[in-house]
Parts: C-alpha cells; structure tokens; sequence
C-alpha cells in the first residue's frame, strides 16, 4: 500500500452509489477516478453499471480539490483477449468483408481476427505529477482521508474526450 499524507486530489461523494470518489491526474490528459464504497460489504455492480461517458462527465463536473491523506494498493493488471466479435457488433463488419489497406499495401488484404492486449500498473511513484496553479486544494478543517483498503472500482479516462479508457474491479486490495 502506498500512502501520500498530503496528496491533492479531486474529491466527492455520491449518496445514490454510496460511495466517495477521488480523482488523480496522470501524464498528458489521462487521469484515474476511483469509486470506494461506503460501506466494505457494499456490491459494486450498481456503481459498474452506472459507469457511461456521460455519468463521468457528470462527476468530473461536480468534484472538488482538496488535500487528503491518500492510500492507494499497488496495481498490475492487464488483459488480453480476441476483440473480433467486439469490432463486428460496433459495425466495423467492412474491416473483415472489404477493406481498404491500400494506403499501406497495394496487396488485397482483410482482417480475420484481432486479439487486443492492455496493461496497467500503479507503482509507488504512483501519477507522478504535481499540483499546478489550477489544482490547488480546498482548506479543510478536518483530516480527510481515502484509503482504498476495500473492495473498489477505479476508471482510466482522457480527459480532454471523455472516453474512458479502461475499466477495473479490485475486489483484495491487500492481494494486488
């Protein structure tokens, strides 16, 4: 478990999921949200199934910067999985009947499978980025503290699109 006693952070609670949100930025325009239930036993499934774009954006709108102790698990995670499936039900179906590759080869090719692989790993250099002049945090008059020492769900998002990028579940923590 890494731990950051002064970590800047955007912070809220949601009272329909029952759960306190955090986000933290990383490089470029990526930044990571975490969900943490109230409750330790809470299920998660209510909190993945509300998980859209526009839900997020709707968050994102609503949290505020404020100074926390922050204690986040080492994370390493990937996936790697056949998407062909996948890519034919978002209507990419011509990419498998007649496609035009001849912007990279003047040879006649089609895809029959794609597998698609993705890593993440949380470390103790953790973001690695430091507050700037528009992240500055909110004064408390009380310690706030954020430990995800329980079951959680955390989102990859760009923020400049709003496309969230990557998913995940952490169901032991101490397990990472």
């Amino acid at each position: 478990m890494m731990s950051d006693p002064k970590a800047v952070l955007r912070y809220g609670l949601d009272s329909d999921l029952n759960c306190k949100i955090a986000q933290l930025p990383l490089t470029g325009s990526m930044s990571i949200i975490f969900f943490l239930p109230l409750r330790a036993t809470q299920n998660l499934t209510m909190i993945e199934e509300s998980l859209t774009s526009e839900f997020v954006h709707d968050i994102d709108r609503e949290l505020k910067t404020v100074q926390a102790v922050l204690a986040v698990p080492k994370l390493k995670l990937s996936y790697e999985g056949e998407v062909t499936k996948s890519l034919q039900d978002m209507k990419l179906q011509s990419l498998f009947d007649s496609p035009d590759f001849s912007k990279i080869t003047g040879k006649s090719i089609k895809l029959t499978q794609v597998e698609h692989r993705a890593g993440f790993e949380w470390n103790e250099d953790g973001a690695g980025t430091a507050p700037g002049p528009e992240l500055q945090p909110a004064r408390l008059t009380f310690p706030l503290d954020y430990h995800l020492n329980q079951p959680f769900i955390f989102v990859l998002r760009d923020t400049d699109t709003g496309a969230l990028l990557f998913i995940g579940k952490i169901l032991d923590p101490r397990g990472t």
